[in-house]
């Protein structure tokens, strides 16, 4: 990997490694939000949770020590629909499936009542994201199928276990 001095500093850059398609996804989904905030003004309150990726051990002692818990959805919409505080969003791609931690999380967020959705592509998410906030009844956007959380949106079906 290619490696460059910074000259006033003189420590070393590293260019990162290209994005993940999780990151693309993501990314798109709040392209999306940002052009669509003046249909869905609620949409301005979304925001991104930075628990994953990769950090060496003295940024993630900082950041453990901040309370930033691993297993935490990607995405919260912080906008009350009907019994529904708000909206927490997980986002993954292909066969990747939510780790046991992740879905500890998602089974007690949805406990106390929030709205949790596991979405392989930014337009699934987009469409729940939707009719959420449109008060569409969230038992309707998402279904439990044998124990396992699983999205009608979703191209590749719901997730496992």
């Amino acid at each position: 990997m290619e490696q460059l001095k910074l000259s006033q500093t003189g420590r070393t850059y590293v260019p990162a490694k290209p994005q993940t398609r999780e990151h693309n996804e993501q990314t798109a989904l709040f392209q999306w939000a940002a052009y669509n905030v003046g249909k869905y003004p609620e949409l301005a309150l979304m925001y991104a949770i930075p628990n994953g990726g990769k950090r060496d051990g003295r940024t993630g002692a900082i950041l453990k020590a901040e309370g930033v818990k691993a297993g935490v959805p990607d995405i919260h919409l912080p906008v009350a629909r009907g019994i529904h505080p708000g909206m927490f969003i997980e986002m993954k791609v292909g066969s990747n499936k939510p780790t046991e931690l992740q879905l500890w999380w998602i089974n007690r967020l949805r406990e106390q009542g929030y709205a949790v959705g596991v979405y392989y592509d930014w337009e699934a998410a987009r469409d729940a994201i939707v009719d959420y906030l449109k008060g569409k009844p969230y038992k309707e956007i998402m279904q439990e199928v044998n124990g396992e959380i699983s999205a009608k949106y979703n191209k590749t079906g719901g997730i496992g276990k």
